[in-house]
Order: structure tokens, then sequence, then C-alpha cells
């Protein structure tokens, strides 16, 4: 499985246990640190900011980032 489907599967993991309050594609993008071109790069890049971002959120909401497969 490619950075990009682990990226959407996680973020689809997370919204169906908890909602949409926790993801966002935008600000993974903002944060993540490379251009997005698509690339393998990219999303491996979304993929460690999704951990950190749905982490934090979940984890300020008194929720085991754990729970949904979030290493943070």
């Amino acid at each position: 499985m490619n950075s990009k489907a682990k990226y959407e599967a996680l973020t689809e993991k997370v919204t169906a246990a908890h909602g949409w309050d926790f993801t966002d594609v935008c600000v993974d993008s903002e944060n993540c640190g490379v251009k997005d071109d698509d690339s393998e790069e990219f999303w491996a890049a979304m993929l460690v900011a999704l951990h950190n971002s749905a982490g934090e959120r979940l984890s300020e909401a008194g929720i085991d980032p754990a729970t949904v497969g979030i290493r943070y």
C-alpha cells in the first residue's frame, strides 16, 4: 500500500471512529513541509503530519490515539 492510500485509510478510520473534528487534510498539507506534487514523498510526509495532528487532537480530547492506529 502506498503512502497516499495509507493516509486516506487512516483518515477514514479516525473519522469513522470519532468524526471529522480530528482530521484536516488542508492543515496536514500546510504542515508536511513538502510541495503538493502528489508524489510518494509528499504523501509520506502527509502521513507523518496526520499522525501528529490527529494524535494531538485526540489526546487533547482524552482519547488514546493508538485506538485508531495513530502513533503520537
